[in-house]
């Protein structure tokens, strides 16, 4: 027999159980979460880091806006969240809707860190990277395109993780906020995370 003749396929075989018009070269669509969020198309990540980044960079706008409102206002209280935002950033942040200083410093540091690394060099390197560079090679997708979606989610949840930092340090074990009337010295905080876990 020679081998560019082909059998007819069995009437069992997998395609055939199929719809009668499927082919056998043809596979079935793929589901919404399969194709958009849980994907390993090069595409679909670049533009989920694009996404992701552009969220990250629009909450380090709204951090930035706080601080431009400190600065032209200084010790008002903030306009429509000011009474909301304690709730947020924790008790100590807002008292009253006005900032404390303290707060301040780390709204800034906080800002920056999120746009250095959760919103700028993603967009600009993973996003367009992903994107961009196989479609310029010519190679159909990236190396290992597993390991390339599992380096999108280790991105979305570290930065989820650095947008929740404010409220985590609520429960950090050492305390650098400086105590009325004493020294600047690192004081154990009355419920701390390490108090939390002896229970």
């Amino acid at each position: 027999m020679a081998s560019s003749t082909s059998l007819p396929p069995s009437p069992d075989s997998d395609w055939a159980s199929h719809d009668s018009g499927a082919q056998p070269g043809e596979h079935r669509e793929l589901g919404f979460r399969r194709k958009y969020i849980f994907s390993t198309d090069h595409k679909v990540i670049g533009i989920q880091y694009g996404l992701c980044g552009l969220a990250f960079m629009f909450f380090a706008f709204c951090l930035m806006m706080m601080i431009r409102w400190q600065l032209a206002y200084p010790g008002q209280t903030l306009p429509l969240i000011g009474q909301f935002l304690p709730r947020i950033f924790g008790p100590g942040s807002m008292p009253g809707g006005k900032m404390t200083p303290e707060f301040y410093n780390s709204l800034g540091a906080i800002h920056g860190s999120i746009m250095i690394f959760a919103a700028v060099v993603p967009v600009a390197f993973a996003a367009f990277g992903n994107f961009v560079v196989p479609l310029q090679i010519g190679a159909p997708d990236m190396a290992f395109p597993k390991v390339n979606a599992a380096s999108f989610w280790t991105y979305a949840v570290g930065g989820a993780i650095t947008l929740g930092s404010p409220r985590i340090l609520e429960f950090s074990p050492v305390s650098f906020r400086q105590p009325t009337g004493s020294s600047r010295t690192a004081q154990q905080s009355p419920a701390s995370l390490v108090n939390l876990l002896q229970l």
